[in-house]
């Protein structure tokens, strides 16, 4: 993948700044999920290739491709960073369910997870590594999930083949920590009801509008809603999740930086669309800039 920035010509050198923090892709990384704030991503074939050392090196592949394998393991991650820190936003996901007639397992056929990744920071022990919280959309063309956790001393790249179902530390052999802040009574997603989106009946995609909000003790809160309308009325929340003062450690209402994520499962095609509204804070130019690489 080629290592570039494309950087709006509004931005003043102190915004220039902000984006020199961005993640760094890896120099052998040839693919990203995103393009711009989209995600069509076939993850069904892989080519695998060991290293004398062992190392196992994952590459996206087509299935005319050379040594290309069904992808029945390795779960592919990707993060795209806004382009400056701000204390939330509204962010409107949109999924379209993709059925390529090989389901992710028997019991469970979504494509993937689509997230609203917040108050992003470096790892204060380790600084290669982030903490972070997410408020991920699950949608398998009939139901909807959630969860919203914080993760600490998470190991993130632009790309990321991984067998773990779950984030993995800078050293790339733990599991990072997580903690789960929505979650269902018995599951490790929260269910919504059927009747709380609406399907599009030509394509089945269906739109979640997540809405992040810094609350001025240092929390934050994240609502769910059915449309950018009632998001930016403030009525009619599906579902409302808390992160606490104690979980963030502020003590006021403090900006940080946001990104997209999405995390495509094994053998898997996920189509997903982002886009932010109403985003509060900072006094650099905002609108649905990201970072590319």
């Amino acid at each position: 993948m080629k290592l570039s920035k494309k950087i709006l010509a509004a931005f003043s050198a102190a915004a220039m700044l902000v984006l020199a923090g961005s993640f760094v892709a890896c120099a052998d990384d040839e693919e990203s999920a995103f393009s711009g704030k989209k995600v069509d991503f076939d993850n069904s074939y892989v080519t695998t290739t060991t290293a004398t050392d062992g190392t196992v090196t994952v590459k996206n592949a087509k299935s005319t491709d050379t040594n290309a394998v069904e992808n029945n393991s390795y779960y592919y991650r990707a993060f795209k960073k806004l382009a400056t820190k701000h204390y939330g936003s509204t962010c409107v996901i949109t999924l379209t369910p993709q059925d390529d007639g090989k389901a992710y397992s028997s019991t469970n056929a979504a494509n993937g997870v689509a997230g609203f990744v917040f108050n992003l920071t470096k790892n204060t022990t380790d600084t290669s590594a982030y903490d972070f919280d997410i408020a991920a959309i699950q949608y398998d063309g009939s139901k909807i999930r959630t969860y919203v956790s914080k993760y600490v001393n998470a190991a993130l790249k632009d790309n990321n083949f991984t067998t773990a179902k779950n984030f993995t530390q800078s050293d790339g052999t733990t599991t990072s920590t997580e903690d789960k802040i929505l979650k269902g009574s018995s599951s490790a997603y929260f269910d919504f009801t059927a009747s709380d989106f609406t399907k599009d009946p030509a394509t089945g995609a269906i739109t979640v509008v997540v809405k992040v909000t810094a609350n001025d003790d240092g929390g934050y809160s994240i609502d769910y809603y059915n449309s950018l309308e009632n998001a930016q009325a403030g009525t009619g929340s599906k579902k409302t999740a808390t992160v606490t003062a104690a979980k963030t450690g502020y003590t006021q209402k403090t900006q940080t930086e946001m990104a997209m994520y999405a995390n495509i499962y094994p053998g898997q095609h996920m189509v997903s669309e982002f886009a932010f509204k109403d985003t509060v804070g900072n006094d650099l130019p905002f609108e649905d800039e990201v970072v590319e690489y």
